[in-house]
């Protein structure tokens, strides 16, 4: 489970993606804002290693690319805003250790 910089913000879900097309390795986080306070500059810190983030609308359509940085993607949310979240996840190897897949 992914870890906030803030105690006002919450993870409400974690999923893999419902999209058929979507590799195995694609999460969705699902956070929001519970007291009412603009939250600027929130750290979603994560577990295994995220290699790509992109922020989706609540039926998960992508809507813009976000930076990973130092294993966190950096978010904002208005007063009781939620936001969604898509990551693709560094796969891991059969020892446990994250491999880094290249496309051929």
């Amino acid at each position: 489970m992914p870890e906030l910089s803030h105690a006002n913000v919450v993870v409400s879900a974690a999923k893999r993606t419902d999209d058929g097309g979507a590799a195995p390795r694609v999460a969705v986080v699902r956070v929001y804002e519970v007291e009412g306070r603009v939250t600027p500059d929130i750290a979603l810190i994560l577990g295994p290693k995220a290699v790509g983030a992109w922020e989706a609308n609540l039926i998960e359509d992508d809507l813009g690319e976000r930076t990973v940085t130092s294993n966190a993607v950096r978010i904002g949310l208005r007063p009781f805003e939620v936001k969604t979240l898509k990551l693709r996840l560094q796969a891991l190897s059969s020892e446990g250790r994250h491999v880094r897949r290249t496309t051929r």
